[in-house]
């Protein structure tokens, strides 16, 4: 349940944000909008939340290493929205 409840946040942030930009912006249609932004939603959480964010960091247990891992996760992502 956490990963659904993650995959709807995700994907509702990358729609608006997108739909700001490429439909509203450079007037495309918003159901490309809304396709662009489910592939995106779906490579980034794969990529960034699952395998990044699990295979970098040392012990699970120390605060410091899940902000390392955390970051890590959020840069990736950026890349890829980019």
């Amino acid at each position: 349940m956490n990963h659904v409840k993650a995959l709807v946040i995700k994907f509702f942030m990358t729609a608006v944000i997108l739909g700001i930009v490429i439909t509203g912006i450079f007037d495309s249609e918003f159901k490309d909008t809304l396709l662009i932004s489910f592939i995106l939603t779906i490579l980034a959480y794969v990529l960034g939340d699952l395998m990044i964010f699990r295979k970098f960091g040392g012990d699970k247990g120390r605060n410091s290493d899940h902000v390392k891992r955390n970051m890590i996760a959020t840069i990736s992502d950026f890349i890829l929205s980019f």
